[in-house]
């Protein structure tokens, strides 16, 4: 759904409710609409593209995605995308990123 610690397999295992589905090679985890770096998650809908990334892409660039402070928040519970703005942008450009080189 950004600040760059990598995510542990402990924490992989305590992702909540959207669930980690891919760990990239850059160490992002990847759930359905959304990303998981360091102690932050960035989760979001954007429904299924079944495969079209290019679609997938471009809905994720206009929906608003929540933000959330795993360390301090494992119940995801206060959406800090509104005070966080910095990690929120960095966590979504690189969600962009890696679905748009699914696309290629």
């Amino acid at each position: 759904m950004l600040r760059l610690l990598i995510p542990d397999d402990s924490f992989v295992g305590r992702l909540g409710r959207s669930g980690c589905r891919t760990v990239t090679s850059s160490g992002i985890c990847t759930a359905t609409g959304g990303a998981l770096h360091g102690g932050w998650k960035l989760v979001g809908e954007i429904g299924n593209h079944h495969g079209r990334f290019d679609r997938a892409a471009s809905d994720a660039e206009k929906a608003k995605f929540e933000l959330y402070n795993l360390r301090d928040d494992i119940g995801e519970k206060n959406d800090l995308a509104g005070q966080q703005p910095d990690i929120y942008r960095d966590l979504k450009q690189r969600h962009l990123e890696w679905i748009r080189a699914l696309a290629k």
